[in-house]
This record gives C-alpha cells, structure tokens and sequence, in this order.
C-alpha cells in the first residue's frame, strides 16, 4: 500500500479528531516499525489501530497471524476492502483497549496520545513481552526516563520494574497525515511476568500514590517500616525501579 493509496481514502473517509488520528505515510518508517517487530520473530501480532491497513500490510508479511483492532467505524469499512486480500489479517472492529491480547503476541502501533498511558497500563496487565510502538517522543522520554531525572514517573518506574524501555529512532511530523504538532519516536518495550494480575493492579495503584503524594520525601517518611536502612535517605524519585519493586513486595510482606 503507497502513501498516494492512504491518501486517497483520506479524502473519501472523514477524520476523526477527537480519536487523535494522524495516519503514517512515510513507507521508510512503516518498514523500520515492522523490521523491529520482526526481530521478535512474531507468530501472532496484536496491531493497535489498523488504520486503513499501510502498516498492517507490512506486519502480514512477517508473522503468521495478524490481530488488526481499529476503532473508527467507517475506516474500518475502508480498511476491510483494502485488506481482504490478506488471508493472514483478522481486522476486528473495536477499542483495542477493550480487546483481549493474547500473552505470546508483539503488539505494535501508532499510537494517540490519549491512549499511550491506558495501553501501557494495559500490556503490562495482558502480560505481553515484547512490543514496539510508535509515540510522541515527549512521552516517549518520559516512560523511558531513569530514577532520578524530572521525567522519572510512576509509568516510567513500572515499566522498568518489570522491563526495560528502548528509545529507537525519532519520527518526523511530515511521516504522518495529517502531520502532527510534535515529533515521534519508535520505542521498543520488553517485560517479565513478575505478578499475578491482582499483583499488578495493586503495584501501580502503590507508585502511583508513592509518585503523586510523596515524590520528593525521603522514603523513610513516606514508607515507615517498609525499607532497607541504605534507601531510607533516599527521595522516592531517586528510587531505581527495582528498588521501588523490591520496597512493593516488602510493604506486602509487612502487611501479610
């Protein structure tokens, strides 16, 4: 599928601004995204927003299975008779954030904004290892960022708990229709099944509040009873993820 093809169904199907459509044209970077994905050597992809199908194409030559969700009701119309040649694409009407993902599938995707926060949450959840995904590179950096800095967040700490965060290559606005206001970047993200899904859920509410209430106290007043003497002094945003973790699964042995 060409820039020229994805653009033409543009002018035929209305954009939606309040999903924070911006369409990937550039073909360069439709083959770098797939070509990260392919280094998972992926036999199922869940694809976060199909689009018109320009990436969709490129992840059905690389792994058995793709699992296309797209959200817009009439995009998904267009991009059911321009994938139909596909026998590998399963396109599924629907909010990927609603949809199952199964644990040994990559998933991938140019992501809104307003969705970036919810998916992250969400395949830490799923249990899904390995994802790359496009993002604003602001918040790129910021689920990247390591303890310490301004951009060290709650997000950054649970991702890094459980994995690691790559910052890839950047992705300029004219890669997108209609261009967006701000650079992106393609980010690869890797994670370990530490917790049971009840775990999780309890992990990101206790950095969250650590993050929200008590980011800049020594953690020996924000978690009494809790630490190891050689943190104590320690500001909660100058915690390593892994301290962060290890001082969770103490907290819930003190309370057991």
């Amino acid at each position: 599928m060409s820039r020229e093809l994805v653009l033409n169904y543009l002018t035929k199907a209305k954009r939606k601004r309040s999903l924070g459509q911006h369409f990937l044209v550039d073909k360069e970077v439709r083959d770098r995204l797939v070509c990260c994905v392919e280094e998972f050597k992926p036999k199922i992809v869940f694809e976060v927003g199909a689009g018109f199908g320009f990436i969709t194409e490129g992840l059905s030559m690389i792994a058995d299975k793709v699992l296309a969700v797209e959200k817009d009701p009439e995009i998904f119309e267009w991009a059911s008779r321009s994938m139909k040649h596909l026998d590998n694409v399963e396109l599924i009407r629907g909010d990927a954030l609603l949809v199952d993902i199964p644990k040994d599938a990559v998933v991938t995707g140019a992501l809104p904004y307003s969705i970036s926060t919810s998916m992250m949450k969400k395949i830490v959840r799923s249990e899904v290892r390995n994802s790359i995904f496009i993002l604003q590179k602001e918040y790129a950096e910021k689920i990247a960022a390591q303890a310490g800095g301004a951009q060290y967040s709650y997000l950054s700490a649970l991702l890094g708990a459980f994995g690691s965060v790559e910052l890839i290559e950047e992705v300029e606005k004219e890669s997108f229709y209609p261009p967006p206001k701000v650079t992106s970047q393609i980010v690869g993200i890797r994670l370990e099944v530490k917790l049971s899904a009840r775990g999780v859920e309890d992990l990101i509410r206790f950095l969250s509040d650590l993050f929200k209430n008590h980011r800049r106290r020594k953690v020996k007043n924000a978690l009494k009873g809790f630490m190891k003497e050689e943190i104590s002094e320690k500001r909660v945003f100058e915690l390593k993820p892994q301290e962060l973790f290890q001082l969770y699964l103490a907290r819930g042995e003190q309370m057991s």
